[in-house]
This record gives structure tokens, C-alpha cells and sequence, in this order.
């Protein structure tokens, strides 16, 4: 951030560039949210977080400040990088080395650094979002060959994760892609492929996406969604505070779990498994419209230029693919997951800037 500053004030108007709609509607949802904590039932440190947000949002739309020219290459150097890590863990995986002494990077699951499955499942996603559009977009033969490679050995690390709404998303955002370019035999080949890659592996039964099977395993969820409902329907405004979803929940919880005693263990009620409606419980529908104006200026950005940016729709598809993640996974609060998603915010941002110079 230092760096940055310096960087920005020789050679920027650092007003101009930090008067941003992102920038300002994340720094605005923390003051609202720390203002409801504050006459609320909340903590108002637990909104220290939103304000770390701001770190990789201002950094991404730096990074395009001073590498606008080759961000299309830089985006696709990491997913290729993310690919060869990937193919590593893999191999080790195959030969049966799972740990490498007190490391902990937990090769059985691919947690790698990540910490745990579905945050490394939707990193992986990403690169091969990256991998996706850029092999579609590719203008010579050896960089589709690339791409593809590189994307094949990230969708084979998803398949390894098991995480079933994140490559649900990454088929989403994928055939919207081709159904924008109108290749509807792409897109049927593309999920026929998926499906013998899927009986490939083994996880048929895992994938298994009838209503049945996964309803079966959705005790957790429907759990919190409940309570989710509940606490929406007695704070629809302000909600009950940031970060007091666990205790606004709790009494919500026990009814549910008295008139469903047969749907099984709960791992995580901390959040409510479901991004929007998380958001309403916690910050009702005041916060819910602040945060979205966080998204809304920078995905406007990457759409309107996604014909003359090539930078745009990798970013564009990475970003809608996270949301589309979250509609499951309530992963904002995790350090490296925020770092990934307002990184590419920042980014989106600044391409539209960099457009109107």
C-alpha cells in the first residue's frame, strides 16, 4: 500500500484516483455497518475486517494503473501458475505423498495453503475461468493448446475437490460464454466432457445433482436458511448487526432442529451459507444495497468494454463466478478469498478508468 501510494502521487492525481464508486461504497457499508454495531447488539471491531477489504481493491485498481497494457497476460500468468502448482499437488497426490513433513499443506484434499477444500476449490475455479475465456478468445494455436492444458489440470484439481456448487458455478459462467457467442454445440460437448471426466474419476455419486441426493445432504443449510428467513423477518432494515449471525440465529436454530430431528449433524452455523441472505440477516436491506453497489459499477465496466478490453471478460467471468459460489458458500470473511474477489474488483474498476483516459 505504501509502495502504492508513493507510486500513485508521482505519477497520478491520487485524488482522482481514489474517488472511485467501489472504493467509496465499501468504505461507506463499513461505516454503516460499524454504525449499527455500535447501537446495536453488535461488536463494532468485528467490522474491522471491511475496512481490510479496501487493502486489495485499491491494489487491484493499481496494479491496472501501471499494467493496463499487459493485464490480459499477467491474469493468465497466474491462472497458469495456480495450474502448475496444481499439477504438483496431483502427482504427489498420485503417488501417495500426502503431507511433506510439518508443512500442512494436506495434499489428500488439495488444501494446500488455502486452509480448506472450498476455498481452494474456488481459487481453482478461477484459473480455470482464466483459462476458459482465454482459450476462446486466443488468436494462435499454440496459446489455445496452453490454455487448454492449463484448464484441463485445474478442472481435474476441482473434480479432485469434490465442491459441487463451485464447479455449478464454473459450468454457469462458462455457458453463458458461449451462449453469448452463440456455440450451442460447444456447450453440449463441453458438458458431455465433463461427464465422462466425472465417471473418470469416481465421483459419480458425489456429482450426482438429482433433487433427491442432494436435498438428502442439505440438513445444514436448510437449517440456516431458516433462521436466515427468520431474523430478516424481525430486522428487515438494519438487520441484526454485522458478524451476529451465530447469535441471532441460535433461537431460530433450536425450533428447526426440534421440528427436523432426523436431518443429521451441523458442522457450520456461523453464517447462512447463502451470501444475499446472510447479508439481509445481518445488514437488511440498507447494507444488502450498499454492498452491491460495491459490484455493481465495476461489472458495468468489464461489460461495456468487453469487445475492446481483453482483460474484461476474464475479470467480468472470475467475479461473477464467486458470486455465483457464494449463493452456497458465505466465504467473504475468509482472508484469502476477500483478497481474490476485491483484487478482481479493483481490477474491473480500473479498466474502466483507464478507458476514460
Amino acid at each position: 500500500m505504501i509502495v502504492s501510494a508513493v507510486m500513485l502521487g508521482k505519477s497520478s492525481n491520487l485524488r482522482q484516483f481514489l474517488w472511485d464508486s467501489s472504493l467509496l461504497s465499501l468504505l461507506t457499508f463499513g461505516l454503516y455497518c460499524s454504525f449499527i454495531n455500535i447501537i446495536g447488539p453488535g461488536d463494532v471491531a468485528r467490522t474491522g475486517i471491511i475496512y481490510g477489504w479496501i487493502i486489495p481493491l485499491v491494489l487491484g485498481k493499481a496494479f491496472i494503473l501501471f499494467r493496463h497494457q499487459t493485464v490480459q497476460k499477467d491474469i493468465l500468468a497466474a491462472a497458469l501458475a495456480l495450474a502448475g502448482v496444481m499439477l504438483v499437488a496431483q502427482l504427489l497426490l498420485a503417488f501417495d505423498i500426502k503431507h511433506i513433513d510439518n508443512l500442512g499443506l494436506d495434499l489428500q484434499y488439495l488444501k494446500l495453503t488455502f486452509r480448506n477444500v472450498s476455498r481452494t476449490a474456488l481459487f481453482v475455479a478461477v484459473g480455470c475461468m482464466v483459462c476458459f475465456t482465454q482459450f476462446i478468445f486466443a488468436s494462435s494455436y499454440r496459446s489455445r493448446l496452453l490454455t487448454m492444458t492449463a484448464g484441463i489440470i485445474l478442472l481435474s484439481a476441482l473434480l479432485v475437490t469434490e465442491r459441487r456448487m463451485t464447479l455449478a458455478a464454473l459450468l454457469i459462467c462458462c455457458g453463458f460464454l458461449l451462449a453469448s457467442r452463440r456455440s450451442f454445440r460447444a456447450i453440449v460437448l463441453g458438458l458431455a466432457a465433463i461427464v465422462c471426466i466425472i465417471f473418470l474419476f469416481g465421483k459419480a455419486e458425489r456429482f450426482d445433482l438429482r433433487p433427491g441426493h442432494l436435498l438428502a445432504s442439505q440438513g445444514e443449510r436448510l437449517t440456516v436458511w431458516y433462521a436466515a428467513v427468520e431474523i430478516i423477518k424481525t430486522h428487515p432494515l438494519t438487520g441484526s448487526g454485522f458478524r451476529t449471525f451465530k447469535e441471532a440465529a441460535a433461537p431460530h436454530v433450536e425450533t428447526y432442529r426440534a421440528s427436523h430431528p432426523k436431518e443429521g449433524a451441523y458442522e457450520n452455523l456461523e453464517d447462512a451459507h447463502n451470501l444475499p441472505l446472510h447479508l439481509l440477516s445481518e445488514n437488511g436491506i440498507i447494507g444488502m444495497a450498499i454492498f452491491s453497489l460495491i459490484f455493481f459499477f465495476p461489472l458495468r465496466n468489464c461489460w461495456q468494454l468487453r469487445s475492446t478490453n481483453p482483460a474484461a471478460i476474464p475479470l467480468l467471468s472470475s467475479i461473477a463466478l464467486i458470486l455465483l459460489n457464494s449463493q452456497l458458500h458465505v466465504n467473504i470473511f475468509s482472508l484469502n478469498v476477500s483478497g481474490l474477489l476485491f483484487l478482481l474488483v479493483g481490477a474491473a474498476s480500473g479498466i474502466g478508468e483507464e478507458h476514460r483516459r
